[in-house]
């Protein structure tokens, strides 16, 4: 399946109200930590058309735009409901944690330094009719709608989009993205417990430059450095660590391959 930005946006990532689905979002706590809230039940921001699909696409680009979790949610077939919910409100979420940051750098560095450090940060701008965008607003002669029966296929800009495939139920169009609901559901929680982890390098990143610890030049690797965290498996049970220099952390030993041994470490 390709890449669906707006979606995690279905593959990278994010709590749940539509759908009659359950879930826990997480606030931060004063201490900088988390603890569970109850979703809300409030009903969607943005308004949510469904009566033909070009009322939906325009609902969920809308909804994107806005980074309404529950309108969103609400434009996809019901059993996607919950794995897109999820990866949307994963998605908002460490977009809140990444403003906090951001806002922790303007205000000690100002806002060059800012936009430097998060030059590659996450945002929603890859919404689903980006490609048809003229001016701030959609060209809908570059959106090619096709309907047989009660499925709907889209193109945008002559390309076909998998990801905003429609289908009509009880009346109403929902996109069913180009994917097994049960295969995103799993890749939902991943990038839950993922990103949980990258919200809690932000978190960390921001604390060290309001306590001054970081210096301006050192912004960009202090960030990566804390982002590198998230991503170092921890060490297999009983296996040896690689030794710690003066620069960097120690590293879990690398895992046997078939072509080459577990990496040592020194002695």
């Amino acid at each position: 399946m390709k890449s669906a930005r707006w979606l995690f946006v279905v593959v990278a990532v994010a709590a749940l109200a539509a759908g009659g689905c359950k879930d826990k979002s997480s606030t931060t706590t004063p201490s900088g930590g988390t603890e569970a809230k109850p979703a809300a039940k409030a009903a969607p921001k943005a308004s949510v058309n469904l009566d033909t699909p070009k009322a939906t696409l325009e609902s969920l680009d809308k909804a994107v735009r806005a980074m309404d979790v529950d309108a969103i949610t609400a434009c996809a077939a019901p059993e996607y409901q919950k794995p897109v919910g999820v990866m949307m409100a994963t998605l908002k979420d460490i977009q809140a944690k990444e403003a906090s940051a951001r806002k922790a750098v303007t205000e000690k560095f100002g806002k060059e330094a800012a936009d430097a450090t998060f030059q590659n940060s996450m945002s929603a701008s890859d919404t689903p009719l980006k490609g048809a965008m003229e001016n701030g607003k959609v060209n809908w002669e570059k959106v090619v709608i096709k309907t047989e029966g009660d499925a709907a296929t889209v193109e945008i800009a002559g390309k076909a989009d998998d990801d905003l495939n429609m289908k009509k139920i009880g009346g109403k169009w929902y996109v069913v993205p180009n994917e097994p609901a049960a295969e995103m559901a799993k890749k939902a929680e991943q990038a839950k417990a993922m990103m949980s982890k990258m919200g809690e390098a932000y978190a960390s990143f921001e604390k060290q430059v309001r306590d001054g610890k970081v210096e301006k030049d050192k912004l960009g690797d202090t960030l990566a450095g804390e982002m590198m965290k998230t991503m170092t498996p921890p060490a297999a049970p009983g296996a040896p660590a690689a030794p710690a220099t003066p620069d960097a952390p120690a590293m879990p030993a690398a895992p046997a391959t078939p072509d080459a041994p577990a990496a040592a470490p020194e002695e």
